[in-house]
């Protein structure tokens, strides 16, 4: 597995070699080839926990066909943290069993994850200043839509390819912990209720005790 912090830029070669997803193996490098636009932006918050507990993430892409059946060929992604989050590699990604046994064609209508972390991913340690991309994942899809890859009843071969389509979903995720300054209220990426009463360093001091809040996010009286 590589880490992504020590990959040099492989910009020719993934542009000339598209990567097949029939190998289960992703290509990739930190400037993704060069530049690119988000077609798809979303946004979500990990957490970060220094006496409770140690949350865990598991980053997926999903694909939601609303228009003409395409053919995945291929996929690359760049996973990019402000930080050593988690302590160790960043996680692969390969293929889910879902689109896998639709043999990566994805028809009208049909919705589902196509892409999935390999491992959980553990917020270890939290970053020197919250930003909304404390940690960021682009996921590239490279596909052929059926109106320009499906010919004489199959679609073609990786070899006959000349110029894959390629749609960008952008995902990026805001670290937070109790003591960085904002009461939390929200459901983070793995769906859990996160909830404070107050923050310690709230320049607010919205529902501090008497006596100020505590470490854990609680008045003290």
């Amino acid at each position: 597995m590589f880490n992504i912090k020590k990959i040099i830029s492989l910009i020719s070669l993934v542009v000339a070699i598209p990567v097949t997803i029939s190998t289960a193996q992703a290509e990739y490098d930190v400037e993704f080839g060069g530049s690119y636009n988000c077609d798809k932006v979303s946004h979500g918050k990990l957490r970060w926990e220094p006496t409770k507990k140690t949350y865990f993430y598991t980053f997926e892409n999903q694909v939601y066909n609303n228009s003409e059946a395409h053919k995945i060929y291929g996929y690359r992604f760049i996973f990019d943290e402000q930080g050593d989050f988690n302590d160790e590699e960043n996680p692969d990604f390969k293929p889910t069993s879902w689109i896998m046994n639709k043999s990566t064609v994805v028809k009208k209508g049909d919705k589902g994850v196509w892409l999935k972390a390999t491992k959980e991913y553990p917020i270890i340690n939290k970053p020197l200043v919250r930003k909304k991309n404390n940690l960021k994942t682009i996921y590239e899809m490279q596909y052929l839509n059926k109106t320009n890859g499906y010919k004489n009843g199959n679609w073609i071969t990786k070899s006959s390819i000349d110029n894959l389509q390629k749609h960008y979903t952008c995902k990026y995720y805001e670290v937070t912990w109790c003591g960085d300054g904002i009461v939390d209220n929200y459901k983070d990426a793995s769906g859990e209720q996160i909830s404070e009463t107050c923050d310690p360093q709230d320049p607010n001091k919205l529902n501090w005790g008497n006596n100020g809040c505590s470490l854990s996010c609680k008045p003290i009286n």
